[in-house]
C-alpha cells in the first residue's frame, strides 16, 4: 500500500513522531468509516458501500501523496496506514459474502487460500516481533492496488476477471511478507521486497561477528 514512515532498527531515541498530521488524519478517518462501511453492507445497502469503498481507496491514495509531498513521514503514519488497509479490506471481504455471494462461490478455493495466508502472515509477525508488520512491500501495494481496481470494476458493472488476478497477485504478495518476517532480524517499516529483508540480514549479522585479533 501507499506509504509514509522511515524506520530503521529499534534504538534508543528521545524525538517523537508528531501523531496529528494531514495524512494520519485522512488515515483516521479512513479507520472511522470501515465500521460504518460494515453497517451499510450488512444492511444491504449497495450503493452506500460502494461510494463508501470507494472513499476509504482515494484516502488511501492521498495520504500517502500529501505525506511524501510534505514529508510527513512517520512511524505513527506508517501504523495508521496499516490499520486503515486491513479494516478497509477486511471490510470488503464480508461485503462481497453478504452483497456478491456468486463472486465469492466463483473464486471461493482462491479466496479461501486467500485468508489462510494472510492469517499466517500476520500471526507470522506478531508472534515474532509482538506487533503489526508495516513492510508495505511491493508486492503488497501492487496486490492492495489490483485489488481494488478488481472491486471497483465489479461494483459498477465490468466483469469478474480482474478481481481473480487480484486474488492470484495477492497469494504471490503474501508468501513473500511471510518470507520478509522470516529474513528480517528485527522489526522494520518499508521492506520493498524478501531480497530486501535477507540483505538487511546479512548486514546486522556482518556487523555482530567479532573483529579478528590483532
Amino acid at each position: 500500500m501507499l506509504h509514509r514512515t522511515q524506520n530503521g532498527p529499534p534504538t534508543p531515541s528521545t524525538k517523537t513522531d508528531p501523531f496529528l498530521t494531514l495524512p494520519n488524519v485522512i488515515s483516521l478517518g479512513r479507520i472511522a468509516l470501515a465500521p460504518i462501511s460494515l453497517w451499510w453492507a450488512w444492511t444491504g445497502a449497495v450503493g452506500l458501500y460502494r461510494a463508501a469503498f470507494s472513499i476509504a481507496i482515494a484516502s488511501d491514495l492521498l495520504d500517502g501523496a500529501i505525506a511524501r509531498l510534505f514529508k510527513n513521514q512517520t512511524e505513527w503514519g506508517a501504523r495508521l496506514d496499516t490499520l486503515g488497509d486491513t479494516l478497509t479490506y477486511l471490510v470488503l471481504f464480508f461485503a462481497v459474502c453478504w452483497l456478491w455471494p456468486e463472486l465469492v462461490m466463483h473464486f471461493l478455493p482462491l479466496i479461501v487460500a486467500s485468508l489462510i495466508l494472510y492469517t499466517a502472515m500476520f500471526a507470522h509477525g506478531f508472534l515474532k516481533f509482538g506487533r503489526l508488520s508495516c513492510y508495505h512491500s511491493w508486492g503488497g501495494k501492487i496486490s492492495a492496488a489490483a485489488a481494488a481496481v478488481g472491486m471497483l470494476i465489479w461494483m459498477y458493472g465490468g466483469p469478474e476477471w480482474p478481481f481473480g488476478i487480484a486474488l492470484v497477485i495477492a497469494l504471490i504478495a503474501a508468501l513473500e511478507e511471510i518470507l520478509i518476517t522470516a529474513f528480517l532480524p528485527h522489526w522494520k517499516a518499508n521492506v520493498p521486497t524478501c531480497w530486501h529483508a535477507w540483505k538487511l540480514r546479512k548486514q546486522t549479522e556482518h556487523k555482530a561477528e567479532p573483529e579478528p585479533a590483532a
